[in-house]
């Protein structure tokens, strides 16, 4: 009951009109769920596309439809003031083990 729920919007697609006319839509009804379930909503749409609605250079794998390396980067920066709003500042030493692999190598 006490917990703090992030809605994420679905990712902009490129792959497909249809495709990405849908998560337009989806995404447009999600802040509505998001208020009636009390969550904060992130939609990181506006930070990975264009003014034309055109995803960033350098947002995409290779295949043109998996994340790259810098959506994570402004996935984190959106959510960054919600989770230190929820669990306040960061630690003064980093105790998180390391990572498992570094992204950009693919493992």
């Amino acid at each position: 009951p006490e917990a703090r729920l992030i809605l994420m919007g679905i990712l902009p697609r490129t792959d497909s009109t249809a495709a990405a006319e849908a998560v337009r839509r989806i995404n447009s009804a999600l802040p509505d769920l998001a208020l009636e379930f009390e969550a904060h909503f992130v939609d990181l749409t506006g930070a990975l596309c264009d003014e034309a609605g055109e995803i960033r250079p350098g947002m995409l794998d290779p295949d043109q439809l998996h994340a790259a390396l810098p959506v994570y980067e402004v996935w984190a920066d959106a959510i960054e003031p919600i989770l230190l709003a929820a669990l306040g500042p960061r630690a003064e030493v980093d105790l998180a083990p390391p990572p498992t692999a570094d992204p950009r190598l693919g493992l």
